[in-house]
């Protein structure tokens, strides 16, 4: 097939092409001629919504019939959340007392024919 120059409105497969990618989300950042001969053959793609933003993009130079495409991307990091988890260490918890309170406890929420999604909920 070779090159597909995705400017060209006559081209049907640049036209399919085009179609294609916009159906995907995708959105294509290089508006410049990426062939010594004209067209833009090569591209930057990302979809319409992402954490990815093409901030820019600009021409480089010819290192065959190619241009080198400069791209600028902005990041997003995610934010991480902290939190604090306290917690007993399992050799700490003295059984022989812990024991009695948990089925003191059970027997407080009668949980014969209680679902566990309630009984989670009244602890």
């Amino acid at each position: 097939m070779g090159d597909m120059h995705v400017d060209d409105l006559d081209d049907t497969d640049a036209v399919d092409f085009n179609t294609t990618t916009e159906a995907l989300g995708l959105d294509q950042h290089v508006n410049f001629f990426t062939h010594n001969k004209g067209h833009i053959l090569d591209l930057v793609l990302a979809p319409h919504i992402t954490k990815l933003a093409v901030l820019r993009t600009i021409p480089g130079p010819f290192f065959s019939d190619h241009r080198a495409i400069i791209c600028t991307v902005g990041l997003q990091w995610p934010k991480f959340l902290c939190e604090e988890i306290t917690f007993r260490k399992y050799k700490d918890i003295d059984i022989g007392s812990f024991g009695p309170i948990l089925e003191a406890m059970l027997q407080h929420l009668d949980v014969q024919d209680t679902p566990l999604d309630h009984l989670a909920t009244q602890v």
